[in-house]
């Protein structure tokens, strides 16, 4: 669809006629109806719909409130004004407060993103003379100590607490990079070893992986990161069991995703069969401390971190979703030179 079509779709076109009535066309209900004098106004002033009337030249002889608000400009202004200088001020005015709110965004994750980590290095600095101490503990104790089950316990605890802390310092992009080329196939199969254990036999595990891939330069830790990320997101959407599919391969990109500079790229594609999420959610998937788990079943950490880990690497994650249709995630991430 064009940019005037998608334009014009949001408001209701209408046309004066020599009986002096008006044809409204709502682009709701595709339906268009009739109004002499008496009933003119009252369509005009009583309409959420923004509606323009225009003569046979499409020059504005009235519009009513809704229309003057999306077009930025007083009634008074408008009229006079051809229809399609009026859409191309609501346009401009559109995309104006789009950029705006990616603005407020911006800067909204910027000083969360800087408090995350700011609290996240304090905190690392904590487990790690936590951690030091149980090592000790457990060395001390040995394996068959009345208290190696209590010791081994505060291990696994500090181990959860310190991916924690990994994941706020990469959300604030605190976190040390340590950039290497990575073959992405061997990296999935270690990963996924790892995760099938964290998923549960109710999940099945699927993996197609494109050979003779090209490497990419990127942080192995962190990449392992976005899988396992991935991973949990998409055992929680299948609570009744599924099938978690991760396929490789290799694009050139051309214009598509727009954000990415032309060339080759590595694709890593999770898909899931789970509940899917409808437009709502899918909006806000990004936000940090945004979830829809229950209380205590996750931070809200998970997709912004994976999302920082990928735009830090020099690619991009698109998803797609419907409810009932499941979800899938599509990261381009640049090839080693």
């Amino acid at each position: 669809m064009s940019r005037r079509a998608i334009t014009l779709a949001r408001f209701a076109t209408a046309a004066a006629t020599p009986g002096g009535k008006i044809r409204v066309m709502d682009p709701r209900s595709g339906s268009d109806s009739a109004s002499g004098d008496g009933k003119q106004q009252r369509v005009l002033e009583q309409s959420p719909v923004p509606i323009v009337v225009v003569d046979a030249a499409m020059r504005v002889i009235d519009c009513n409130e809704a229309a003057a608000r999306l077009a930025g400009s007083p009634r008074e202004r408008i009229v006079g004004l051809h229809l399609d200088e009026m859409m191309a001020r609501a346009g401009a005015l559109g995309r104006a407060r789009d950029l705006e709110q990616q603005i407020e965004r911006s800067q909204r994750m910027e000083a969360l993103g800087q408090l995350a980590a700011s609290i996240a290095h304090d905190f690392n600095n904590l487990l790690t003379v936590i951690a030091v101490e149980v090592e000790s503990l457990r060395e001390g104790l040995g394996e068959n100590a009345p208290l190696s089950s209590e010791v081994e316990a505060i291990r696994k605890a500090t181990n959860g607490a310190a991916a924690l802390t990994r994941q706020l310092l990469a959300f604030g992009a605190r976190q040390v990079l340590r950039q290497r080329r990575i073959d992405l196939n061997e990296l999935v199969t270690e990963t996924v070893r790892m995760v099938e254990r964290l998923l549960g036999k109710s999940v099945e595990v699927v993996t197609r992986l494109e050979p003779r891939l090209p490497p990419i330069l990127g942080d192995p830790g962190q990449l392992e990161q976005v899988l396992v990320n991935l991973a949990v997101n998409a055992r929680d959407a299948m609570p009744d069991g599924g099938v978690l599919t991760i396929t490789t391969e290799r694009a050139f990109v051309s214009g598509d995703p727009p954000a990415l500079p032309d060339g080759e790229y590595v694709v890593l594609t999770v898909a899931d069969t789970g509940h899917g999420m409808d437009e709502s959610v899918r909006r806000r998937m990004f936000d940090a401390f945004f979830t829809t788990k229950l209380p205590g079943r996750g931070t809200g950490l998970g997709l912004s971190t994976v999302r920082g880990i990928v735009e830090r690497a020099g690619g991009a994650i698109a998803v797609a979703s419907e409810p009932g249709r499941g979800t899938r995630f599509r990261i381009h991430l640049p090839r080693a030179p």
